[in-house]
């Protein structure tokens, strides 16, 4: 929620909720943040809309105390299978000869005039521009032609998983203000614009699902997301090892935070360190090795200069660096705050205190490209929903 100068973000995951307030001059100044275990969430949507209340009530109520001001509205981070994205290309005539926020909006008409049954569009993200024969341009606004182009990053979610996420919200009494794609977030808050710019991609290893979006140009290239997480590790320690799934989560979560752990402890449930770890970077490379043959069938994996980044729980695991390297696959590293001050956060905070780096940024932009990119009703920055979607 943006109310006075500041932001409440929600993070609805798989095995946490979320909740971010912070200054809306200064997003570094968190005003208040917790963390609940989620219920009734999973992949990204709701799957029971009781659990899902009952427990983003309980994260509410922890943060209003925290606060001086009701919390009543949120903005809503969106992520998971549902998620479906494309690339889409508009061209128009421009009217007077000089390209205005009307050709420009417009062009965003027949960008997004695609199939998308049963989807609802959630962002429309410019590439790149053309106006005439003039390619490469960021903005074309004032610019004198008389055929505008444009490329655009199109992300939809479906309409079933977006109406349960908003009737969630109502059970609690708040109301939605937009949904924003996490990588978004992630993108502000982890990347430098060199590494936007000369090709990446930024992975995020839920516990339900794994969320890429590749950056070539500065720009939005491509996203996707794949139905496994690290659910899927604990599961695989749990089966493989024969052990039940909360030992299971513990063994890892222990090799996650201790990078020289002796290979020959016994952990809990009986089970061999090393055997831990096998099992763990099997399933990595695995993960890895999925996404890197996307990368390569989209075209885009030679493109990517500055290679991997990823975040998220998969960024906690000790020797990701090693998984990488023994499949070959480089360059990489894991994800951190880029912009100064917000460290104060953990990896799990990531997208969420992007997501206000991104929203400030979108804010102090005042031109119809900036504008494309403003989602919801917040602000001066969230009206262009209203008006073409």
């Amino acid at each position: 929620m943006v109310q006075g100068q500041y932001f409440s973000i929600l993070d609805l995951g798989s095995s946490q909720m979320r909740m971010l307030v912070t200054n809306g001059e200064d997003p570094a100044q968190v005003i208040a943040h917790y963390e609940v275990e989620s219920e009734g969430v999973a992949h990204g949507a709701i799957i029971d809309l009781e659990l899902a209340a009952k427990a983003l009530n309980t994260l509410i109520s922890v943060v209003q105390d925290q606060i001086e001001y009701k919390v009543s509205s949120v903005i809503c981070t969106f992520s998971g299978e549902s998620i479906t994205s494309l690339n889409s290309h508009g061209v128009v005539k421009v009217r007077k000869q000089e390209v205005t926020a009307y050709d420009i909006g417009e062009l965003v008409k027949t960008a997004q005039a695609v199939s998308l049954e049963k989807k609802t569009l959630i962002h429309v993200i410019p590439k790149s521009f053309k106006v005439d024969n003039q390619t490469g341009i960021s903005d074309p606004t004032g610019m004198f032609g008389v055929r505008l182009e444009g490329d655009f990053h199109l992300i939809a979610a479906d309409q079933g998983v977006c109406e349960n996420i908003i009737r969630c919200l109502q059970k609690v009494g708040l109301s939605l203000e937009g949904f924003v794609y996490t990588p978004l977030g992630l993108a502000f808050s982890a990347l430098s614009e060199d590494e936007k710019q000369q090709g990446v991609v930024i992975v995020d290893m839920g516990s339900g699902t794994t969320d890429c979006s590749v950056y070539l140009n500065g720009a939005l290239e491509w996203s996707h997301s794949l139905p496994i997480g690290g659910d899927s590790i604990t599961r695989d320690i749990a089966h493989c090892l024969k052990i039940d799934n909360i030992t299971a989560e513990k063994v890892k979560l222990a090799l996650s935070q201790d990078r020289n752990m002796d290979l020959d402890v016994v952990l809990d449930g009986g089970v061999l360190c090393s055997q831990v770890v096998s099992v763990i970077e099997s399933r990595y490379a695995q993960i890895i090795k999925m996404i890197d043959r996307m990368l390569i069938k989209e075209g885009l994996r030679h493109r990517l200069a500055r290679g991997y980044v990823f975040c998220g729980q998969a960024a906690r695991y000790a020797n990701l660096e090693e998984v990488f390297a023994n499949n070959n696959i480089t360059p990489f590293r894991k994800g951190q705050y880029a912009q100064e001050g917000a460290g104060a956060l953990s990896q799990s905070w990531l997208g969420a205190i992007g997501l206000v780096y991104f929203y400030k940024n979108m804010m102090n932009a005042d031109t119809p490209v900036a504008n494309l990119q403003r989602k919801g009703k917040v602000s001066k920055f969230f009206d262009w929903l209203e008006t073409y979607l």
